[in-house]
């Protein structure tokens, strides 16, 4: 079973063909937050985009941190100059390692895919081996312990996101962050995303 999964696979047979892109209805603000700029009602599509990265979780899970990080770093070098840049904009803070904050990150690479990675699977089906993949537009979405979209990949793996409930102009979209239930109460949440070097300040 390979590490890496290809960017592109072969149609097979009886699999849907590609849908269209998705109408964009929010825009990136400096801070890293993705704001509405149009009504988007519950059951929308929000943002359908295909991962730059995408690695076998079973694969890589015995893998030694200094491999893991270096397995993503050489799928990194392969891309274009501005989706390398891209990558190199986002903030690791998964932390995968390290003890002081203060201390250069030993695994940049392997930190920025854990920081902004949505679990799927290979084919985007229950048959699917488990994997991390990782979007940069999905990327920009943030936490919320009461997010108004959620994410799935689709059957051509796609990442999709779905909007749970109505959302107004103005309003930021969020979704859940892989470990966190938001059902718990507020300290095990906290608890939950301390784990993963995350602070969540949620009001709820």
């Amino acid at each position: 079973m390979p590490a890496v999964v290809p960017r592109r696979r072969p149609k097979r047979k009886g699999q849907r063909t590609k849908k269209g892109p998705v109408e964009a209805k929010f825009e990136l603000q400096d801070v890293g937050e993705m704001v509405a700029t149009a009504p988007i009602k519950r059951g929308d599509c929000v943002l359908r985009e295909k991962p730059q990265l995408c690695f076998v979780t079973e694969t890589i899970r015995d893998f030694e941190l200094e491999e893991k990080d270096y397995l993503v770093q050489n799928e990194v070098q392969k891309m274009s100059e501005e989706n390398q840049a891209l990558f190199h904009a986002l903030s690791p803070c998964y932390a995968a390692g390290i003890a002081d904050d203060n201390r250069m990150d030993p695994y940049p690479f392997l930190d920025r895919l854990l920081t902004h990675g949505f679990d799927g699977t290979t084919d985007g089906l229950e048959d699917g081996y488990p994997c991390i993949c990782l979007s940069f537009t999905a990327a920009r979405i943030n936490h919320s312990c009461r997010p108004n979209v959620f994410s799935h990949y689709n059957d051509r793996q796609m990442l999709t996101f779905h909007a749970i409930r109505d959302i107004e102009v103005g309003d930021q979209l969020s979704v859940k962050y892989g470990p966190v239930n938001v059902y718990l109460p507020t300290s095990d949440r906290q608890a939950a995303c301390e784990k993963i070097s995350f602070n969540c300040r949620c009001e709820r």
